[in-house]
Order: structure tokens, then sequence, then C-alpha cells
């Protein structure tokens, strides 16, 4: 299907094209010549479709200003502007479309306790995105094992994904789920805090989920406080969601509290605002625990270094590991967002040239013989036509380079921080495209 911009290239073309064809001459009384076509004409005036600049555009003449129509005058000798042939499609775009997957493995049925892991890996809104996990999930609860293990070992990401997230593990809670953490960072920490059974594995860390925003170029910058007021109610959101202590998510995002904790007569560890014996983390510091420091506080049931030690933790004896379609859903979306990013780049790099391309073959950049009124002279429209050409050329190629672009940050969130860009970008375009027809 052609894209908008390319229907009107074809527009132009077949215009221009009728044009060379059977084109019509009108001259005013005050010897200006306009090329084009004639719509209607009567004892009122003549209302005339005119061929310039590369473009085509309507004008109403009145009879008294007309001197002469030439009909059929074959008078508009600017080239043909053909549509630009679609670039053939490269080994890297193939390979970011092609969502095909290797078959789930099939279900077996097994005696006695059993658990499936479920990976969650890599960048936050990049490599570990809800729609998959949604995926995972629902393929792992096909195979009804006794637990879901979440294994998470994530640096974080972005923010607006956290909460998809934290709504797809919700929408399992029916099976007994419970997360192990190598890593859980910034949202993954957040992610981490709605799931009520947490194990560590020995060396983990877990926390310091301040809010920043990643810039086009990799940099961070703050977000705003109204920005940060729903980050700060989506972590407390998640951890009660785990049943954990809301102050924890707090102050993983403000390095405001002093936090502590008691032990009830029931055992169980209560976080507290304030200083105390049992400190969990001092005004000024973000807090991120190590696995001793999550278990002392109660937010981690335990440390684990292999599954077979956490099914003992479980208490559910020996069990036996599912195979599941988890796995490969999971690496298969890592090496797509991979290729996006290539992908990404390489768009990125050929909008550059293609604007650069287009500014120094810019019609407007020469200097054209005009009447009275502004209007170009026959000659100087040929010219600004022929120069026209390759710089439309450039533009729509710069234009399909931004489509491409903005439908890979609708498939992978990791590019939707450069959207603003992208429509920016656009307009700068159709600006340009506007110039040309003018």
């Amino acid at each position: 299907m052609l894209l908008w911009h390319e229907r009107l290239l074809c527009a132009l073309a077949v215009l221009l094209a009728a044009s060379l064809c059977a084109g019509d001459t009108l001259t005013t009384r005050d010897g200006h010549l306009y090329d084009g076509k004639v719509l209607r004409r009567n004892d009122s005036g003549v209302v005339f479709e005119v061929h310039k600049y590369g473009a085509t555009m309507r004008m109403e003449f009145a009879a008294r200003d007309v001197a002469s129509i030439s009909e059929g005058a074959v008078v508009d000798s600017a080239p043909r502007i053909a549509e630009p042939d679609a670039p053939a499609a490269s080994a890297s775009a193939d390979a970011t479309a092609d969502d095909s997957l290797p078959p789930a493995p099939p279900i077996v049925e097994h005696t006695g306790p059993t658990y499936c892991v479920v990976p969650m890996r890599g960048e936050v809104g990049k490599d570990l995105v809800a729609s998959v996990l949604d995926q995972a999930l629902a393929d792992a609860v096909k195979r009804k094992p006794t637990v879901i293990v979440l294994e998470m070992d994530s640096p974080g990401g972005l923010i607006r994904e956290v909460e998809p997230l934290i709504g797809t593990i919700r929408k399992y809670k029916d099976t007994r789920t419970v997360l192990v953490v190598h890593h859980a960072i910034s949202a993954a920490a957040i992610t981490a805090l709605s799931v009520p059974e947490i194990y560590m594995m020995p060396n983990s860390i877990f926390g310091a989920a301040t809010a920043f925003r990643v810039m086009p170029d990799g940099t961070p910058q703050d977000i705003e406080e109204k920005m940060r007021s729903v980050w700060r109610a989506v972590a407390r959101n998640s951890a009660e969601q785990g049943g954990h202590s809301p102050l924890l998510a707090s102050a993983m995002i403000d390095a405001k509290y002093d936090l502590h904790f008691d032990t009830g007569r029931d055992g169980k560890k209560e976080i507290v605002e304030g200083t105390g014996s049992n400190t969990v983390v001092r005004q000024g510091t973000l807090l991120a625990m190590t696995a001793p420091e999550a278990c002392a506080c109660g937010l981690a049931a335990g440390t684990v270094e292999d599954f077979a030690t956490l099914g003992k933790l479980l208490r559910v004896g020996k069990w036996t590991a599912l195979e599941c379609h988890a796995p490969t859903l999971m690496e298969h979306r890592q090496k797509a967002a991979a290729q996006a990013q290539k992908d990404f780049d390489r768009l990125d790099g050929e909008f550059e040239q293609n604007m650069k391309d287009a500014r120094q073959s810019d019609p407007s950049r020469f200097k054209y013989q005009a009447y009275r009124d502004g209007s170009l002279t026959p000659e100087s429209q040929k010219q600004w036509q022929e120069r026209s050409v390759p710089c439309l050329k450039a533009l729509t190629a710069a234009g399909q380079d931004l489509d491409k672009m903005a439908a890979l940050a609708q498939k992978f969130p990791q590019f939707l921080t450069g959207a603003d860009d992208i429509r920016k970008n656009k307009d700068a375009v159709e600006s340009m495209k506007s110039a040309l027809r003018k």
C-alpha cells in the first residue's frame, strides 16, 4: 500500500505528464504566461489549472484580464517527476519484520511437583515487554506447573512499560508465582515488587529506582514533578500488589527517607519511618539492597543458589522443570530488539543524508527572473521545476525513513522517547515540500 506522500508524488507525476502531452497556455493582458489546463471557461472568465514549480494549483482569471488562450500547445518542458523507486528491503529490515517463532514445545504431563522458568532479562521496554511476558505466562499456565518461577536480571529501562508488566503479572495470580532476582534495578525493581514471593541470588542487587528520561542521544534527563508523582504512585501500587511495604518503593525513588524495621510478635518484619537499630536506609541515599539486606528487612524470603534449593525453600521437595515456550519467546524478543536498534540507527543516518541532499538541491537557493507581481518567467519556471526534481526525491526518501522509524517506535517502546523528534522532522519535510509547490 502506498503511503500518503507516495500517493502525492504519483499524482504530481500524472499531472506533469499530462501537461507535457496536452498543455494549454493562458496569456494575460499584462503579458504573463501560465502553462497548464483549462478547467472551465465562460463569458465571465476562466478557471485554469496552473502547472508551476513542479506542482499544480487552481487559479481564476476574469475575462477582461485574459488576452488569449492557446489550447493543446506543448509549452511545459519540465521533466516528468517520476515516482522514486521503493528502496530495496535490506536483510536487516527483513529480520526485524520477521515475527515467525519456532513452535512451542509439546505439553508433557508429569507426576509430582513441577515448575516453569520465565526469564525476565534485559532492558525494560526493549528486551522485557508486557506483550511478550503475557505470551510466556499464558504458555506456562497451560502446562499446569506447581510454581511459575520468574527469573529477573535487568538493569531497568522505560518506566512507561512498568504498569503493563505489573498488570500482566497480576493477570496470572491464580498460579503460584515466585521471583528469583539476579539484578532488579530501577524500573525492574518496581516491577519486581509486584510479586509476593521474592528470593535473591547470591551477589544480587535490588532497588535504586529514581526516575529519569533517556534522550535520543542516550543521555539521562530528569522528568518533571508531575511525572515523578505518577511514578511514585505506580511504585506504591506495585508494592501493595506484592504485599510489600510501600515505604520500600518510595525509598527506592526518593532519597529523603529514614527507614528501619521492627519485628512483631508474629515474627513478621514491619518497615517503619524514622531511625532505629535495624536500619534499612538512611536519608540522603536511594534504597538499593544486597541479598542479605533484602532478606533481613523481610522483602525477600531467602537466598537461593539454584532451582533445587528454591524447591526446598518452597517446601515442594524434588520438583521437575517443565519445558515451556518462555525462553524462546524472550530470546526472540532480545534479538528482534537488537536488530531494531540497528535498523533505527541506519534509518536515522539515511534520513540525515537525504535531508542534506534535499537542502543542497533546494531550488530556492538559486536566483530567478520574475515579473513585477513576483511570478517567475517561463524560463525560470522551467529551471525551478528541473531543480525541484532531486529535492522532491530526497524529501520523499526522507519521509519514508521517518515513517519506518515511527513504525519501529510503535513496535519497540525503546524508541518512543524519540517520537517527538520524528514528528518535528516530518513537519520539516512537509514544510520543504510545501515550499516547492508555491
